[in-house]
């Protein structure tokens, strides 16, 4: 069987070829197109559709006019305004607003216009703007600045205190607008007010005590900021300008006490003057030595410019030199807490800067005192010091004398108090004679207990100077806060006891009439005030708040106390 095949019919090469061709700009073409038609039925419907007759086509060369106001800070319209207006290829045109602040200007829409606007007593302003729309443009006042006061030196016044009280007494002055700022040097602030058309400036730097003497001798500072007492060599040096000792010349800010201190975990709680003294001079390097643990003291200390530093060598290291390993600090509360963070640390520190670290209390030779308000109040506590102004004793510059007015004045010395200074402000607290005393005479001291019994102690001492009854430049501000403090209880049922004390120098009977002798004379200033509910009482020698051995310890030592009692309790014994 055979199989056959079918044969294959012959096609036409020309009928089945398949012809490629690009048709890529077709497709093109066909999309621009699409897109127009969509684009034109897009500008129909929302555009066409909602668009009215006025709605039309503005060329930039079209003219037009705006009108500008001039107000101040405040929104008040700036009448008689100079408006120097310039168009682009324009001469500049100079215009005057009215009573209302307005300006009319006329432009080419769209163009940016510059304006240059100069008033009386306002900041001139250039600013631009495009024609043409109405706006209102506001000038800052053009503040003439005025620097009242510079004050220089304590650190210990200057990082808080003196910027509080220039606040304050800008504000006193009626200024607004106060504020505080920090320069680009360090530990420097310009207190800034704005009253009328001055800006009134208080420069404050405070790089140290003896810096502000420096530079109150050079002229380039208004007062000194210390916060220990004028030594004898800077006395001379600004004799020009005046006796910087007397009454005029210094002046008691407020009172601070050196906190020695150490990290919270330290188990000591008490040192001795001497043994704060052979720590900080490195003679004692171990805490072992003093029983306070094991392990080597870290000493921290202010720097040399520092009057915390004059007035803790001064108190507490005498001549010998600082260890010298110890770390500086231009800051208190930064040494604060540097020694807060150290538990082998010991620096020492003013009163307010305390911060986190733990205070021992310190004992002169005498009973340990921890410094608190009352203690540095009445100065008992035996690192306490006193903080200063000192001022030119004659000067054309009035803001001198009215500053150091308001400072030491009630609201100023709310402000000290405030920034955890102790203030000059008198309070009565409850105060007990210590049991432990070094007796002199038992009679004596028998009636200084009697006569404080159920007293009330006033918070500050009258003191004198070195030698004989004459009371120091704070005691006579004192006299006047004093009889302001007891004009309350004139009238009243009570009794003033002033007693006066002496140092441990010269004869026992000597001393004992000398210390009356000074309790008289703060009576008699008290008297001449208008103040006779007194009694007086000599203590001589006993109760001593400072060691004895050395002039600081002597001077606090030479007092006067004031306590405060019923009259019921009968009067005092002066024999």
């Amino acid at each position: 069987m055979k199989l056959r095949t079918k044969a294959k019919k012959k096609q036409d090469p020309k009928q089945d070829t398949i012809r490629i061709t690009d048709s890529t700009p077709t497709l093109v073409a066909i999309l621009l197109f699409a897109v127009v038609l969509t684009a034109g039925v897009f500008y129909y419907s929302f555009h066409g559709l909602n668009s009215g007759p006025l709605d039309t086509y503005q060329p930039v060369t079209e003219a037009g006019s705006f009108q500008v106001t001039i107000v101040d800070d405040k929104g008040r319209p700036l009448p008689e305004t100079t408006v120097i207006h310039t168009a682009p290829g324009k001469t500049p045109i100079t215009h005057t607003s009215d009573q209302n602040g307005r300006v009319s200007l006329s432009g080419i829409k769209g163009e940016r216009q510059t304006l240059e606007i100069t008033s009386p007593s306002f900041e001139t302003k250039k600013t631009s703007m495009y024609c043409c729309e109405d706006e209102y443009i506001s000038l800052a006042i053009d503040f003439e600045e005025e620097v009242l006061l510079r004050l220089h030196g304590s650190n210990t016044i200057g990082a808080q205190l003196a910027p509080a009280l220039a606040e304050g007494y800008l504000e006193k002055l009626g200024a607004e607008n106060i504020t505080s700022k920090a320069t680009d040097k360090e530990n420097e602030v310009r207190v800034e007010g704005v009253k009328g058309n001055k800006r009134l400036v208080v420069a404050i730097a405070a790089h140290g005590s003896s810096t502000g003497f420096k530079s109150l001798a050079a002229g380039d500072c208004d007062i000194a900021m210390s916060s220990r007492k004028i030594k004898d060599k800077e006395v001379e040096a600004l004799k020009p300008l005046g006796d910087m000792t007397s009454t005029a010349g210094e002046h008691v800010l407020a009172l601070d006490g050196i906190a020695v201190i150490v990290h919270q975990s330290n188990p000591l709680k008490t040192l001795s003057v001497s043994q704060a003294a052979s720590i900080f001079s490195g003679e004692i390097r171990d805490w072992s030595a003093i029983g306070a643990g094991e392990g080597k003291i870290n000493v921290y200390s202010r720097d040399d410019k520092s009057g915390t530093y004059d007035t803790f060598k001064s108190l507490v290291l005498g001549k010998s030199p600082l260890v010298e390993d110890a770390k500086r600090f231009e800051s208190n509360a930064e040494l604060s807490d540097e020694v807060a963070a150290d538990k082998n640390g010991i620096g020492f520190t003013s009163l307010p800067n305390i911060r986190n670290a733990k205070p021992l209390a310190v004992s002169d030779g005498e009973v340990a005192i921890l410094p608190t308000f009352f203690t540095v109040a009445t100065e008992d506590y035996g690192l306490s010091r006193r903080l200063y102004l000192y001022s030119p004793t004659h000067s054309q510059n009035t803001s001198i004398k009215d500053f150091v007015n308001y400072a030491l004045n009630q609201e100023g010395q709310k402000i000290v108090e405030t920034n955890s200074l102790v203030d000059l402000n008198i309070r009565a607290f409850i105060s007990r004679i210590a049991a432990e005393q070094n007796i002199q005479q038992e009679k004596t001291f028998a009636q200084y207990q009697k006569a404080v019994e159920n007293a009330k102690r006033l918070s500050l001492n009258f003191r004198f100077k070195r030698d004989g009854f004459e009371l120091d430049n704070r005691a006579y501000r004192d006299l006047d806060r004093m009889i302001e403090y007891l004009k309350d209880y004139i009238n009243q049922d009570v009794q003033v006891v002033l007693i006066g004390f002496t140092d441990s120098l010269g004869d026992y009977a000597y001393n004992y009439n000398l210390a009356l002798k000074r309790a008289q004379n703060v009576a008699e200033e008290f008297q001449a005030r208008g103040i006779s509910f007194i009694d007086i009482l000599s203590a001589a020698e006993e109760v001593p708040v400072a060691s004895n051995d050395t002039p600081a310890g002597q001077q606090k030592n030479r007092r006067v106390e004031v306590w405060l009692k019923n009259s019921g309790e009968g009067q005092l014994s002066l024999n």
